[in-house]
């Protein structure tokens, strides 16, 4: 299992033309892990899905985004 972190200053750069069971969404964020800036393409089963995350591409963290729900449980 990879490690897990919440991102850091992620920001969304624009969505895709949503359906009803997925959207695309760019986003832009720090690595919570080793502070490496990225931008992923992630795919959103449904807002608080537990695929909200995106691999960094320098050590393979996986970086939490604000609507995954180990996120709102910290009170965000």
């Amino acid at each position: 299992m990879a490690l897990e972190v919440e991102a850091i200053n992620p920001v969304r750069l624009g969505m895709f033309p949503p359906n009803l069971l997925f959207a695309f969404a760019r986003w832009e964020v720090t690595c919570g892990f080793c502070r490496t800036r990225f931008k992923r393409t992630v795919l959103d089963l449904m807002v608080g899905s537990k695929m909200s995350w995106v691999a960094c591409p320098a050590c393979g963290a996986h970086d939490l985004l604000p609507h995954h729900p180990d996120v709102h449980a910290k009170g965000r």
